[in-house]
């Protein structure tokens, strides 16, 4: 009886185990929720994912080149607002009515509008008045006849103020030397200019702009008739004096018939009313709100030409520099000074105030 049993248990163990075995060797499918033996010790087989990265990585590449696009084009305009706040900022709190004339155009938050700029946005209005002011210099320009016979060029440049209502006011040129009738011209064309369909604004309040342009006088193919010997600069002198070594000063001709004791007094007069009626203030300077003193120096020679004109000012004031040199060279020819009734070379220093 016992030895039965335990044939029957034997056969049944045996059974099991080649029972399992053939699961495992087989690979038979398994369902969802059966748990065995070969489920749990064989490790699991992973299941290959095919992801194409074209699919994923290309489309996202484009989304951040037209993103980075969008950006770079929102930066210009941000820095051109925020160029704009700052200016508005810088002037916002002066009292327009009381202490302030003119404004330059480049400080104004609302320029003067030509017709064909109206509607245009706020960050390209500047653009647009430019833009318009050199296609009615275009138009109405007419070279001077004689001047083109004699071969008379150079560089005009032009001030004036747009006033409360849109009307040009105030016009003032400066030319090269020999040109009075390219400043002639310069002016006529300024004149022309249209009544403008919007005063300057500031803060909301309406105020006077003032600006200024250069309108050049070239002849193609002809070297300019015009220009100041070559001796004019960088000439070596001896014997160069100061003005306190002198015994007479040097002259300019309204200033002849002044007695000796009112010369220096005249001398300074004359150069004060010299450099108010030249200055014009460089546009980029202006843009940048850059402004000081530059020192000039020249010396007045024995025959009454100003010459070795220099000029000395902050790191960032090269524009200043080159106007203030302008005007030095546009000086008159001196009665020179003089020691014991001889003419002699002497130096100069004055200083030139660019003030916004």
């Amino acid at each position: 009886m016992f030895r039965k049993i335990f044939y029957i248990f034997s056969f049944l163990v045996c059974s099991f185990a080649f029972g399992q075995k053939d699961l495992c060797d087989k690979k038979k499918h398994i369902g969802l929720y059966d748990v065995s033996k070969c489920v749990v010790v064989k490790p699991k087989r992973k299941i290959p994912v095919n992801v194409s990265k074209t699919i994923v990585t290309k489309p996202r590449r484009k989304r951040i080149r037209l993103r980075r696009k969008r950006n770079k084009s929102s930066l210009i305009s941000s820095n051109k607002l925020a160029s704009i706040r700052k200016v508005t900022e810088m002037v916002g709190k002066i009292k327009l009515d009381k202490t302030i004339d003119k404004l330059p155009l480049a400080l104004v938050d609302s320029k003067p509008v030509f017709e064909k700029c109206k509607g245009i946005d706020f960050v390209n209005q500047e653009k647009c008045f430019k833009q318009q002011m050199g296609r009615h210099i275009q138009k109405n320009f007419r070279y001077p006849e004689e001047a083109h016979q004699k071969g008379i060029q150079g560089r005009v440049l032009a001030r004036f103020v747009i006033d409360e209502y849109g009307v040009v006011d105030e016009i003032e040129v400066a030319g090269p030397y020999k040109g009075q009738d390219l400043e002639k011209e310069a002016k006529r064309i300024i004149k022309k200019l249209p009544k403008f369909q919007a005063p300057g604004k500031m803060a909301g309040n309406v105020v006077k702009v003032k600006h200024s342009i250069s309108i050049e006088f070239k002849i193609a193919g002809v070297e300019p008739t015009n220009v100041l010997k070559k001796n004019k600069q960088n000439v070596a002198l001896v014997n160069v004096k100061n003005m306190t070594d002198v015994d007479q000063l040097p002259r300019f001709s309204a200033c002849k018939n002044i007695a000796e004791a009112g010369q220096n007094k005249c001398f300074i007069g004359e150069m004060m009313k010299h450099v108010n009626a030249n200055i014009i203030y460089p546009e980029d300077a202006v843009k940048d709100n850059i402004q000081g003193r530059v020192y000039t120096q020249f010396v007045i020679d024995k025959e009454g030409d100003v010459v070795n004109v220099t000029t000395k000012g902050a790191p960032n004031s090269e524009s200043l520099q080159e106007e203030a040199k302008r005007i030095m060279m546009k000086l008159p020819k001196f009665i020179p000074a003089k020691i014991k009734g001889n003419p002699i070379n002497v130096k100069y220093t004055f200083p030139i105030t660019f003030k916004l």
